[in-house]
């Protein structure tokens, strides 16, 4: 039986968007009907189902660049947004609309269903302002973050319930006056249908392989970990490191990638599909997580995280106060935040010590068991069920 129709609405391609894409196929595997309004990348139908999601594609492609580019793609998500929602909800006659940040005011686009009395429901996947000062390397004071701020607010007084990625991000936005009761943490557990533990194929013996998948940005500290890993080689021991994702620091990696003897040891593949990623976490000894420090990186809880110590891999991860609340020290293998040296004398002692790397594997994976998808798909789907309702209940309760 149908428990009615759900809409979501995300500056994203799906489904390779990991946690659009779990969200999704937990409400349709529950009964809904799911449309997911999203970016149509080069090559894809307007129109695909995939697992029960109906994924409805806008003519509009993501592009990296600056302040004006991103408010450029993001109005325009919002009005084709907008537009689109107010004709499907027409036809479909929605019980829900999700919108997944960023920005955070594509949860506007749900304000005509709201209207009628349709709850909506906001998942910040990221803090926006901590996010551009990162990006831009801007103050708390400039304009733009201030304006992020207010925009932050509005959408969650308009929201019906605020679903965000990490205790963190959660006790920022607490922090900045948000209301607490409208606000759950929803982890960004991995697909445990991918990542899950699984016979081991890491190199055994062999020159050992390092591993970053992930967005290549500069926060994201890819560089350090090449140079990390050259220092770790200067004093003798082979390893190689792959490194696999995009972003808009990905042509300066690919340059970093070719200096000296690098191009030996150094592999950079650039994009690879979500499928494929268990297979190469299985041939790897260590996976690194090199951020750099601040504000936006110290609510961050990567996803890659979890998805190594859910296929058994150790983890060499820049320490956090995100990390810190859930993580004991000798859980996971911490380096100081954007210490080259530190990073290197880390990545020595993983790879000479493998007793060490079995400690990180058992402490850490039971955390990420604790935390593994079942039990948050629970969390979502409870969520989900809180405010999904009839009509004139929903506008009852928003009036209460």
């Amino acid at each position: 039986m149908s428990r009615g129709n759900v809409l979501m609405v995300v500056h994203s391609y799906c489904p390779a968007d990991p946690r659009v894409r779990r969200e999704a196929e937990a409400l349709a595997e529950r009964g809904h009907g799911v449309d997911v309004l999203c970016l149509r990348d080069e090559g894809q139908p307007l129109r695909e189902t995939v697992r029960g999601v109906d994924y409805l594609r806008i003519p509009l492609r993501r592009k990296r660049g600056g302040v004006l580019r991103y408010g450029f793609e993001y109005l325009g998500l919002l009005l084709l947004g907008m537009t689109a929602t107010v004709f499907l909800h027409g036809v479909r006659r929605y019980r829900l609309v999700q919108a997944h940040n960023m920005p955070d005011f594509l949860v506007f686009c749900g304000v005509v269903p709201w209207l009628t009395g349709v709850p909506v429901l906001l998942d910040l996947h990221d803090p926006v302002p901590e996010l551009y000062m990162s990006k831009f390397r801007l103050g708390e004071g400039a304009p733009l973050i201030r304006a992020l701020r207010i925009v932050e607010g509005a959408a969650i007084r308009f929201a019906d319930r605020v679903l965000v990625a990490t205790g963190a991000f959660r006790n920022r936005l607490l922090e900045r006056g948000r209301p607490a009761e409208k606000i759950r943490v929803l982890l960004n557990s991995p697909d445990p249908r991918l990542f899950h533990p699984r016979a081991t194929e890491a190199s055994d013996g062999d020159v050992p392989i390092v591993l970053f998948h992930g967005t290549v940005t500069h926060r994201s500290g890819v560089d350090h970990a090449i140079r990390a890993a050259e220092r770790v080689r200067a004093g003798g021991r082979e390893l190689r490191l792959w490194i696999l994702g995009d972003g808009d620091y990905l042509p300066e990696i690919r340059r970093l990638a070719t200096e000296s003897d690098r191009a030996s040891w150094v592999e950079v593949r650039g994009f690879v599909p979500l499928e494929e990623i268990p297979a190469v976490v299985l041939r790897a000894d260590v996976g690194v997580i090199p951020n750099r420090p601040g504000d936006f990186n110290d609510l961050a809880l990567p996803t890659r995280l979890f998805e190594y110590l859910s296929m058994e891999r150790p983890v060499i991860v820049s320490r956090s106060p995100a990390l810190l609340m859930m993580f004991a020290e000798e859980d996971l293998l911490f380096f100081e935040a954007g210490d080259e040296v530190d990073l290197a004398r880390v990545l020595e002692r993983a790879l000479t010590d493998r007793g060490l790397r079995e400690r990180c594997v058992r402490g850490g994976g039971a955390v990420a068991r604790k935390h593994g998808w079942t039990g948050e798909r629970q969390v979502y789907l409870d969520v989900v069920g809180s405010v999904v309702m009839a009509p004139e209940e929903a506008g009852a309760a928003r009036k209460r």
